[in-house]
């Protein structure tokens, strides 16, 4: 398999990036400077996605208008009210949440 990553052809717009996982810095780099090769890219959304036989590392080159989006979802889940029991739910985005003890 090659190191180099895996575009599955794109009917329209930005074609996400897919490869197996690498050093991480070595892994996200490489799609962000390959994501970046497109005009149209303004920004690059990277996560790791389990999967079987092997995790993988996918990056998804954002638009202008794609960015606007996540920014206004981002600030919505931001502006919304805390919890009424705030110990039992906190808010969290991403890899900012924290999993209570199940003891």
């Amino acid at each position: 398999m090659s190191d180099q990553p895996s575009a599955p052809p794109a009917k329209k717009g930005l074609t996400p990036l897919v490869t197996q996982l690498a050093p991480i810095t070595e892994q996200v780099g490489t799609h962000v400077l390959q994501a970046l090769q497109d005009a149209e890219t303004v920004a690059v959304l990277t996560t790791v996605v389990a999967g079987f036989p092997a995790d993988r590392v996918v990056s998804l080159p954002l638009t202008n208008a794609q960015l606007a989006s996540v920014q206004m979802l981002l600030m919505q889940v931001q502006a919304e009210p805390a919890p009424q029991n705030a110990e039992e739910e906190s808010r969290c985005i991403g890899f900012q949440c924290q999993i209570p003890d199940a003891t």
